[in-house]
């Protein structure tokens, strides 16, 4: 049973609402972080990649030691929490609310994105994303893969007498919001195309 992917067209309303209001949420957390980037002079404002939290800034020159510590891997620094000055920076900014991931709005259309994904594959994990923007739609990229409808059907009466519970079952068990559009991977990659999230 190998993975692969199916490609949706968010339609309806609640997810739709849910994915803008979350990355409405991320760009004013990350207009917050900026504007502390330009008070403490720093050139580059760092964000890890998947959870959009903040993960340090850049400077042009070494900046103060005694105010800022090097994150490893790289020319990126955060605020020393040694240091009286260092530490009221730091609360500041870990004082922003930070959002949630934007792919969490897929819970609205019944999928739960956890720390190990939608769907395993042996030690692999696979989660659900969102990708898209407003002026071009939202899209889900939903793993999946087949498997013997007798299987499923199996799953689902036993976990209605609370024998079983599989987390890749359960995952294939639920269907799409009836307003969502099954698409080609190609339509998605046309629409998002020098799109980022």
């Amino acid at each position: 049973m190998s993975v692969y992917y199916r490609y949706f067209k968010v339609l309806d309303a609640a997810t739709t609402q849910a994915i803008e209001s979350l990355v409405d949420q991320r760009n004013q957390y990350q207009q917050s972080i900026h504007e502390i980037s330009k008070a403490v002079g720093a050139s580059d404002t760092y964000f890890y990649d998947r959870a959009h939290g903040f993960a340090g800034f850049g400077f042009s020159e070494t900046p103060d030691k005694t105010l800022w510590r090097k994150i490893k891997g790289g020319d990126i620094f955060y605020p020393k929490k040694s240091s009286k000055a260092g530490k009221a920076l730091a609360n500041r900014i870990e004082a922003l609310s930070r959002p949630k991931s934007v792919h969490t709005a897929l819970s609205t259309a019944g999928i739960e994105t956890g720390p190990f994904g939608v769907l395993m594959d042996g030690l692999r994990c696979y989660s659900a994303t969102v990708c898209g923007s407003q002026k071009k739609g939202w899209f889900a990229v939903i793993p999946w893969m087949d498997i013997d409808p007798r299987l499923l059907e199996e799953y689902r009466a036993e976990r209605a007498s609370g024998i079983s519970g599989n987390g890749n079952y359960e995952h294939l068990l639920w269907t799409p919001p009836e307003e969502w559009v099954e698409v080609k991977k190609w339509e998605v990659e046309r629409a998002i195309e020098g799109v980022e999230l």
